[in-house]
């Protein structure tokens, strides 16, 4: 009579097609993985349009750009934007009847998009006393969802995306820069404006706190900045940018820059996170500073 195989030996027997098959699915599963991540770097490697000195394909030649429109000093008026349509619109139009808020952003921007539900209260609040308006410029880390723009028809329809997503108006500025680069091209500053097209305050990283309550001191002077203690803070920073920087933001920030921008604009991001000198500019410890 043959030996009949135990009972763990016939489990075995059972298991062992189905951990062989889980092996192969895993081995599939990091495969297919590893080319979501090759897949975007390659096609951007080889697609990515040349650095122009203003639309860059990766953070890492963002400009060092310290110029910068300061407190005190008139707003460019002889400029224009543009609505997402290409509608122009002449830059001291926004401030003739009531002061402007203007905050530079991109899709891919995760610390614009971290304050947006805060910004978006602020025009809520004061949409009858001031132009609370957002500036699109380029991609921050740009990606395949949201790549470099080409061309300005290529920056319209990114600005469209934008817009999909806001509350607050969008205008677009030209597509070399020509606003952004007088505004320090921050990814996520911020400028008010008066009446008088004199710039109440500037920070190279908005702070929807700090700007609501430099708006209400400007609107309680009646709009003009003649007797209001102006305010500049050109801090380079990005973990100055947010109260309460911590792992929790950084994960919604991680997340939120996958799906407007891609995995290879998620690795754009990180990769200029983890290697950034933080810090490096003195004025980002010192915070807002009045009388500028």
């Amino acid at each position: 009579m043959p030996l009949q195989p135990s009972p763990v030996h016939q489990k075995k027997s059972r298991i062992r097609p189905m951990l062989v098959l889980l092996k192969y699915l895993s081995i599939l599963f990091g495969f297919f993985l590893l080319m979501l991540t090759i897949v975007p770097l390659a096609y951007w490697a080889f697609t990515a349009p040349e650095y122009d000195g203003y639309n860059y394909y990766t953070y890492r030649n963002i400009d060092s750009n310290r110029n910068y429109i300061a407190a005190g000093d008139p707003f460019p008026g002889d400029l224009f934007v543009y609505l997402p349509d290409g509608t122009p619109v002449p830059m001291n139009s926004l401030w003739q009847d009531k002061p402007l808020v203007i905050e530079t952003a991109s899709n891919s921007c995760p610390i614009f998009w971290e304050s947006e539900v805060s910004m978006a209260d602020i025009v809520t609040d004061y949409k009858e006393d001031a132009h609370v308006l957002v500036l699109y410029t380029r991609e921050a880390h740009p990606g395949v969802l949201a790549p470099a723009h080409r061309d300005f028809k290529a920056k319209l329809k990114q600005a469209r995306k934008m817009k999909a997503s806001l509350t607050q108006p969008v205008v677009v500025d030209a597509h070399e820069g020509t606003l952004h680069a007088q505004m320090g091209s921050g990814p996520n500053s911020v400028y008010i404006v008066g009446t008088d097209g004199i710039v109440a305050h500037y920070a190279y990283w908005n702070d929807p706190a700090v700007t609501q309550e430099k708006l209400k001191a400007l609107l309680d002077a009646g709009g003009t900045t003649e007797s209001i203690a102006l305010s500049a803070n050109p801090c380079r920073d990005p973990s100055k940018a947010l109260e309460d920087f911590d792992g929790d933001m950084m994960r919604t920030m991680v997340l939120g820059i996958v799906n407007a921008g891609g995995l290879d604009a998620m690795i754009d991001f990180m990769s200029f996170m983890f290697t950034a000198e933080g810090g490096e500019d003195p004025l980002c410890e010192l915070g807002e500073e009045p009388g500028a």
